[in-house]
């Protein structure tokens, strides 16, 4: 799906949000996002899959990844089984020099390769191949420290690099929850990753779906608080299922927030009973510049 960075506007914004203007590379499609491209180094294509079996190895740099990349970790993994047969290994362990492998995140080898991780804005990333490697690298620039449990914002670049190669190298759109049949994917038995450097980074950094979570049996609902209120039909769940998890789709269309401020909903009610915590804010009520 096109895009990366604009879930404000929930399904449009998740559509087009990132990027920089660009000639077409071979490797793209046209329901692709532009990206920002730089000259690739010369080599053969790296390869991932050969005839239904794994040749590559994915290799984790972090070894606390986030719950977001752990997730779309998962999500390569399955996706390329999915489509070609083969079932890739995740290794802790920096892969060989021969060995064909897939670098996500900071490391030794992709600094080596060039790719300085903390001079990529934030939430964005670089994909980069050479010899037998595909690096995907994700800002590690710091985001202000958490005040209170409602500050969420997060920097999760490498996560978003995994997102964008799914859908540029392996083919995979996300189109609804997964659960529900909502990923598609190209079957092939051969995965091969041609030369490639490219770099992108969200235009909007606040792009939330409500809820995250996903829904449950009782969120069908027409009314959430009436507890008579019509409810659709319970065969739209899957089978056996109580609910339908968004994080899978959410995070293949890469929304997130790293934007370091919190949007109070559900005011301005709290002005009467807080009447002492808001009158110490006059800018809030300022109607011109002077007050």
């Amino acid at each position: 799906m096109r895009g990366f960075w604009s879930v404000a506007a929930v399904a449009w914004a998740l559509l087009v949000g990132f990027g920089t203007t660009r000639a077409a590379e071979p490797h793209e499609a046209a329901d692709l996002n532009p990206v920002k491209n730089l000259p690739p180094q010369q080599h053969a294509p790296v390869e991932l899959t050969r005839g239904g079996r794994p040749i590559a190895v994915v290799h984790v740099a972090d070894p606390k990844p986030s719950a977001t990349l752990d997730l779309l970790v998962r999500e390569l993994v399955e996706a390329v089984r999915l489509t070609s047969t083969a079932e890739l290994s995740v290794t802790v362990d920096p892969p060989a020099a021969g060995q064909p492998a897939i670098v996500i995140g900071d490391c030794p080898e992709a600094r080596a390769a060039g790719i300085d991780a903390a001079g990529i804005p934030v939430e964005g990333f670089v994909v980069k191949t050479g010899p037998h490697r595909v690096f995907l690298v994700g800002s590690t620039a710091p985001l202000p420290a958490r005040r209170d449990p409602y500050d969420a914002w997060a920097n999760e670049g490498t996560a978003w690099a995994v997102s964008d190669f799914l859908e540029r190298f392996v083919g995979v759109r996300w189109y609804w929850p997964t659960a529900t049949g909502g990923r598609s994917v190209v079957p092939r038995d051969t995965l091969r990753v041609p030369p490639a450097h490219y770099a992108d980074a969200p235009v909007f950094r606040k792009r939330e779906f409500f809820p995250g979570h996903g829904y449950g049996k009782d969120s069908w609902k027409s009314v959430w608080w009436d507890k008579d209120a019509p409810q659709l039909p319970a065969d739209l769940l899957p089978p056996g299922a109580d609910g339908i998890a968004m994080q899978p789709l959410l995070a293949g269309l890469r929304a997130g927030n790293s934007w370091p401020f919190v949007i109070k909903v559900h005011e301005p009610q709290h002005f009467v009973s807080q009447a002492e915590k808001w009158i110490n804010q006059p800018a809030m009520f300022q109607r011109k510049a002077d007050g």
